[in-house]
């Protein structure tokens, strides 16, 4: 699936970045508190699936992924030529997020072999639901607008000198929701394995 880069939006491989607008330079990190704060246990509950025929799909340590530790994730398999997906969907048990709020997702390869990047335009597709129901997403059917995903200036909790770590993926949303679904998988596929630290929002 072809997905573009979301206004305000930068890629931070390229070293032309660096626009104020949007989630450049973001100031602060996702946590507690912060204007970004991560959707965690006990106030999220997740839950995980198989899309399509994929026998050997799996999703692994779900619940690293809403723990409290940002140092921890989940891990979504899908082997190489295979069409179908994984995924893992976040429920703010809460509150619901206004239209405008913004979503990031902090995801890596696995063991950073090969970057996000890479796979960005092609197995990572979002989704939010109110209700249960669909509300907007980055590979939608045909006729309704998608989410415009790119890789974000926020910055991880967990970068090191020698390790870049995950990376920030989301984008502004422009309806309301109370649930986001990571899909992985389908299409050309680079990656056989995505790992999910945490999704999270910013409502300001």
């Amino acid at each position: 699936m072809a997905v573009a880069l979301a206004g305000g939006c930068s890629d931070p491989d390229d070293p032309n970045r660096g626009s104020s607008s949007g989630f450049a330079n973001a100031p602060e990190q996702c946590a507690p508190g912060n204007a970004f704060e991560p959707l965690r246990a006990p106030r999220a509950v997740m839950e995980t699936g198989i899309g399509g025929l994929c026998v050997l799909c799996s999703v692994f340590d779900a619940e690293a992924a809403i723990d409290a530790d940002p140092a921890n994730f989940a891990t979504l398999n899908v082997p190489v030529s295979v069409a179908g997906t994984a995924y893992l969907s976040v429920f703010d048990t809460a509150r619901t997020h206004p239209p405008g709020s913004r979503l990031a997702i902090f995801v890596a390869g696995e063991e950073d072999a090969i970057p996000v990047t890479v796979a960005l335009n092609q197995q990572i597709r979002i989704t939010t639901f109110l209700n249960g129901e669909e509300q907007e997403s980055s590979a939608p059917d045909v006729g309704q607008v998608p989410i415009a995903l790119g890789l974000l200036d926020l910055p991880s909790l967990l970068f090191t000198p020698t390790n870049p770590g995950p990376r920030a993926v989301g984008s502004q949303l422009t309806k309301e929701f109370d649930q986001v679904r990571v899909d992985f998988g389908g299409g050309l596929q680079v990656l056989n394995a995505l790992r999910l630290f945490e999704v999270c929002i910013s409502d300001g």
